[in-house]
């Protein structure tokens, strides 16, 4: 019957990703990501405004007790805060039920870390990893976006 053919589901819309420094605005701009996509929905898509990813990181040196001085005093305590730090994104990331997100840091965020504070073979290292290549194909099929320090 013509007509009556199923539609093609519409692809998901890219997830975004602010990277950069601490303090750079990358959680004041996915907040204000977040409002646009929620005040300028196209009716066209039967989509939910992306769902909002903040703060992570933050989460993660308060659930485990770590201090901002952990990554520049002990480069094994930095080191275990960035793997804690990528297994906590990639599960918010996994959490988000419509598969949409914006997010204020990546796992990138956490290798730059700890390339900075811990080591280049370090830094490799955490890339080596099964969950590393899952999220960087998710990474690789979205949108990152580099907030720079400075004015």
């Amino acid at each position: 019957m013509a007509g009556t053919e199923p539609q093609a589901q519409q692809p998901l819309p890219r997830n975004i990703y602010i990277i950069g420094a601490q303090s750079t605005g990358k959680t004041t701009l996915v907040t204000a990501l977040g409002e646009h996509f929620a005040q300028h929905q196209d009716p066209r898509v039967d989509f939910e405004p992306p769902q909002q990813l903040k703060e992570v990181a933050r989460g993660v040196l308060k659930s485990h007790n770590f201090t901002a001085s952990d990554i520049t005093n002990s480069k094994s305590r930095a080191l275990e805060l960035q793997r804690l730090i990528i297994e906590a994104q990639t599960k918010a990331e996994e959490s988000v039920p419509t598969g949409w997100y914006i997010a204020d840091r990546s796992a990138l965020d956490a290798v730059v870390y700890a390339r900075q504070y811990v080591g280049a073979a370090e830094a490799f290292n955490l890339r080596q990893g099964a969950l590393w290549h899952v999220i960087e194909e998710r990474m690789k099929a979205g949108v990152v976006m580099l907030c720079a320090p400075g004015g």
